[in-house]
């Protein structure tokens, strides 16, 4: 604790294309009586750039290696995978299917169980325990993308840390009382949430420059970049998202599809062509009802008519995926491409199952360096 008290606190904020960060003092380091000066430093830093925004926009990347708590960080991040393991367990035991996706690979592998499910003919007397099924008669494909609008920014550490305790205080509950599990369970609470609070409070992140590390603490959000970072919100989320998915299939509302990669949603629903718009408004309320650091915006969508005329135009984009929704006369066969965001750019995370040659540019939304200046506060 005394090594942090002394430390400068930077809130950084996205302004347009830049970066802007304004300095503040740790309040943990009482009145400051010295007299102070302020210079300008030139500092390397690392963002993304979103080409495929309009306007193109920049999203910072924090560095978290090196530090003292690089091995408490990667401990917290192993037992949150581990957790989140139990529960995809737990789903698909159920029947279900969880919709944390990996890569481009496991949704392209989900689209063609798709197509395998809805080449056939539909029985009401036949169960579909996944919810996934061909088209009733009178029912149109309705497809929906989404985007948690800069998901590791906005998490406010609050819903965090009381989301995350509520659900390990739940496993707790949920053993008999001195069983094996019930200690298990009580252990793993005990661990996660005194180290989670911590590094969330202490988040030590360094820039470079003149070959010197320069230290700073973090005080909003997620670190992007940070080792636990995507598995604290990858949790979070599904927590939000269970709920949601259960309560539609109790319904039984012809949900085919819901899948995340990391901030991306892509749903599908079999409805009747006259409740669509009843089910749009639906959707939009239930993805931004969870909390008031998660906000699901842009939510575009299409519809799809398997009666329709045959029209490869109807089509939309997931991740580096461009899927095209063919009318069979019967139900609606997924066609997929490389997704082009920009013309002239090809935009293919290096993680996707596209060969290597489609990858070339991605150093166009990949992270890079650059150089930027900033205010520094120093003693005189």
């Amino acid at each position: 604790m005394d090594m942090l008290a002394d430390l400068p606190a930077w809130d950084m904020r996205d302004r347009g294309s830049g970066i802007v960060m304004r300095p503040f003092f740790n309040e943990f380091s009482g009145p400051i009586d010295i007299p102070r000066r302020l210079e300008f430093k030139n500092a390397l830093m690392s963002v993304i750039i979103k080409t495929h925004k309009n306007p193109i926009e920049d999203r910072n990347v924090v560095r978290l290696f090196n530090n003292n708590f690089s091995v408490a960080s990667q401990l917290l991040r192993r037992m949150l995978i581990q957790l989140l393991e139990e529960e995809k367990s737990a789903w698909e035991a159920r029947g279900f299917i969880f919709p944390v996706l990996r890569n481009t690979r496991h949704y392209l592998k989900q689209l063609e169980e798709l197509n395998d499910v809805w080449a056939l003919a539909y029985d009401p007397l036949s169960q579909y325990p996944s919810g996934r099924r061909p088209p009733k008669p009178g029912e149109v494909l309705v497809d929906v993308k989404a985007d948690v609008s800069k998901m590791y920014s906005n998490f406010s550490r609050a819903y965090v840390i009381e989301i995350i305790d509520t659900f390990l205080f739940s496993r707790v509950l949920s053993q008999g009382p001195n069983t094996i599990e019930h200690k298990r369970a009580k252990r793993v609470r005990d661990i996660i949430m005194p180290l989670m609070i911590f590094l969330l409070e202490h988040i030590i992140i360094y820039i470079d420059w003149n070959k010197e590390k320069e230290f700073y603490v973090q005080r909003h959000g997620l670190p992007t970049g940070g080792s636990f970072s995507d598995a604290i919100a990858i949790l979070c989320m599904w927590l939000c998202e269970k709920k949601v998915l259960e309560k539609w299939h109790t319904l039984s509302l012809g949900n085919q599809m819901y899948f995340r990669f990391v901030d991306d949603i892509s749903i599908k629903f079999w409805m009747a062509s006259d409740k669509v718009d009843s089910l749009l408004l639906n959707i939009r309320q239930e993805l931004n009802s969870w909390h008031a650091c998660i906000k699901i915006d842009p939510i575009t969508h299409t519809v799809s008519d398997p009666l329709g005329a045959t029209d490869s135009g109807v089509r939309a984009d997931f991740l580096d995926v461009c899927e095209s929704f063919i009318p069979t006369g019967r139900s609606i066969r997924i066609e997929t491409s490389i997704c082009r965001k920009m013309p002239g750019y090809m935009h293919a995370p290096f993680s996707s199952a596209l060969p290597s040659s489609v990858k070339l540019g991605t150093v166009i939304s990949q992270r890079i360096q650059v150089h930027c200046f900033i205010f520094y506060r120093t003693c005189l």
